[in-house]
């Protein structure tokens, strides 16, 4: 798969070259021969984890190479995020290779590359609310914080996906109703 995303020119996501142009901005911010000076970086919003590790990808492979890294990065983190998932409810963790049709649809389609990579993260904090909501402790709240931080720095509607799913089951989980909202 990374093969086929780094080796054909353009992959069939209709907002890449959206995002491809705020990535070539960025990385020529300051720059008056690209009209980098007119443009301001603006961190105020819910969508920043893929642009922050495109950036840093891009040094190294260029715009266009760092964003199909990104995606193929959140396509393998989709499989891994259902692993763990399934794990975690005691499925059968083969389900997480249904992670490949899902990284490849609706989402990828359109190109809505920051919601792609807030989805593996978005399947981890609901298999930590699983953990913490049988067993509330203060790692395991604190890692249930952090995933659920970093899901909100991808994505806002991921993140309030990811609260419709956590919020019940930390509301019906064991413990004080304090220490089970704590994460929230």
């Amino acid at each position: 798969m990374l093969v086929l995303f780094v080796g054909a020119r353009d992959l069939p996501m209709v907002d890449l070259p959206d995002h491809a142009a705020q990535l070539a901005i960025w990385t020529h911010l300051g720059n008056p021969e690209y009209h980098g000076d007119q443009f301001v970086l603006n961190f105020r919003t819910p969508y920043l984890l893929a642009y922050l590790v495109a950036r840093l990808l891009a040094s190294a492979f260029g715009v266009m190479i760092a964003l199909k890294l990104v995606v193929w990065l959140a396509s393998i983190g989709q499989v891994l995020g259902l692993h763990f998932l399934c794990k975690r409810l005691n499925h059968d963790p083969w389900l997480a290779l249904l992670g490949f049709p899902l990284a490849l649809g609706y989402s990828f389609l359109f190109g809505f590359v920051s919601y792609i990579v807030a989805l593996p993260l978005l399947y981890l904090c609901v298999g930590l609310a699983v953990t913490y909501a049988e067993r509330p402790s203060l790692v395991g709240g604190t890692l249930l914080t952090a995933a659920l931080a970093t899901v909100l720095l991808c994505h806002g509607v991921a993140f309030a996906q990811a609260l419709m799913f956590v919020g019940p089951l930390l509301i019906f989980g064991k413990g004080s109703m304090g220490s089970r909202l704590l994460p929230l």
